[in-house]
């Protein structure tokens, strides 16, 4: 469990594994957006409930290297969102429990990876 208050720790680098899932989730994916500086997450409970926010969360972490996903079991289609633009700096990408295809988005990272 993230504690209240972490996104005041805007200097954090590396943080992992986060559960998003639970009474908690809307305020934990707030906060994620206030660590400017990370580097590399890693965050469990995506699910089709919590999606918009989590991808939100994720797309304004912008000095992201590092992202590991770990998906609950109700997860099909929750990743798929073309709005969504991975970081530019990502360069690690891993989804754990996806059901069916790839996201259409993961195309992107191919386009940052040949940069």
């Amino acid at each position: 469990m993230v504690p209240p208050g972490i996104g005041k720790l805007t200097l954090f680098h590396t943080l992992g594994v986060v559960n998003i899932s639970g009474d908690r989730e809307k305020a934990v994916l707030k906060e994620l957006k206030n660590l400017s500086q990370l580097r590399k997450l890693r965050v469990s409970g995506v699910d089709k409930k919590n999606r918009q926010e989590s991808i939100s969360a994720i797309s304004s972490l912008f000095r992201l290297e590092s992202l590991s996903m770990w998906l609950n079991n109700d997860n099909e289609g929750c990743l798929e969102d073309t709005r969504f633009s991975p970081p530019n700096n990502l360069q690690s990408h891993k989804i754990y429990g996806l059901k069916g295809q790839l996201p259409g988005w993961t195309a992107k990272l191919l386009a940052i990876s040949e940069r």
